[in-house]
């Protein structure tokens, strides 16, 4: 991979270049079984390790290993990049790239009436809402177009809502969770999270323990959800990849226990029962370090004459 000249520069400020990354981790993909560029869309995912031991140069080789190649859903590659001359700068290792359904690439955009491009409650934030009111891929290309003539600068935010008021809308939701009694914290949760279970074919089950119910609290709260079954898949929720990996990192931190981020059989069906059964091992078999206490000294140990 070499990038052209007229971008060599870019190195200067950006050494892990993102358009020779993304070529180099992802150029691999036909090595999985079934692997279809047309009918199939990988999403980056995480990533266990990333090591540089140099930047990146203009040209450079890719060097990757597919951990399970009958493994479609998804993939688990180790990575490294090297000079021309063979020199290792930088290695990833377990970069996980996950495989959406068909039905997860087609979006359709239905334009709200004008009363209903208002939000007013942090329980109106969810995904289709937001693709729903966004604007559409040839109003962006306008508009970049647009910044691009009159000078685009550094930072652009584009948005349908009043930036300002949706802000404080984050805020006001934030400060009513983590004030009051712990009471008056559920209540204001009961009443952020007020959107309806999606019609999925997953029967509802309820949890059936208290590891359960907490992990259920925070899908509930991430997802803006009133109830999810211990058994429902995370995608099928309406949840993305991303949200998956923030809603394990908030686990591991209430739970104190090791959830894995990138196993493949718990990526393949992501549920509340899968998560508690690696919560439960994870709290078992790697705990979390406490952090050791600081103790006083005094001064006249350690005083300089």
């Amino acid at each position: 991979m070499e990038l052209q000249p007229e971008f060599v520069s870019d190195l200067a400020e950006t050494p892990l270049h993102p358009a020779l990354v993304d070529i180099a981790t992802a150029f691999a993909l036909p090595l999985v079984s079934g692997y279809e560029t047309a009918n199939t869309f990988y999403v980056p995912l995480s990533y266990k390790q990333v090591i540089i031991y140099r930047d990146l140069e203009p040209s450079i080789r890719s060097v990757v290993r597919c951990k399970d190649t009958h493994n479609s859903d998804t993939v688990i590659f180790d990575v490294t990049l090297v000079s021309r001359f063979g020199d290792v700068l930088v290695e990833i290792e377990e970069f996980v790239m996950k495989r959406l359904p068909n039905q997860n690439l087609q979006v359709k955009q239905v334009r709200p009436s004008p009363s209903a491009a208002t939000i007013t409650s942090t329980s109106e934030m969810t995904l289709h809402r937001l693709v729903a009111d966004g604007i559409g891929t040839a109003e962006g290309m306008r508009v970049l177009d647009c910044l691009l003539r009159v000078g685009c600068p550094y930072q652009v935010l584009v948005s349908p809502y009043d930036p300002n008021a949706w802000s404080a809308l984050l805020d006001a939701s934030a400060a009513a969770r983590n004030s009051g009694s712990a009471k008056s914290n559920k209540g204001q949760e009961e009443a952020v999270v007020s959107q309806s279970r999606p019609a999925i074919s997953t029967p509802f089950v309820a949890p059936a323990n208290e590891l359960e119910q907490r992990l259920a609290s925070i899908w509930k709260d991430s997802l803006g959800l009133a109830e999810i079954g211990v058994d429902d898949n995370f995608f099928q929720l309406g949840g993305h990849s991303l949200g998956l990996v923030q809603i394990i990192m908030k686990c591991r931190k209430a739970l104190r226990a090791d959830i894995p981020v990138g196993d493949p059989q718990f990526l393949a069906n992501p549920t509340i029962k899968a998560m508690a059964r690696f919560a439960i091992a994870g709290s078992d078999s790697v705990p979390v370090p406490e952090m050791p206490g600081i103790k006083r000294i005094s001064r006249e140990t350690y005083r300089v004459t």
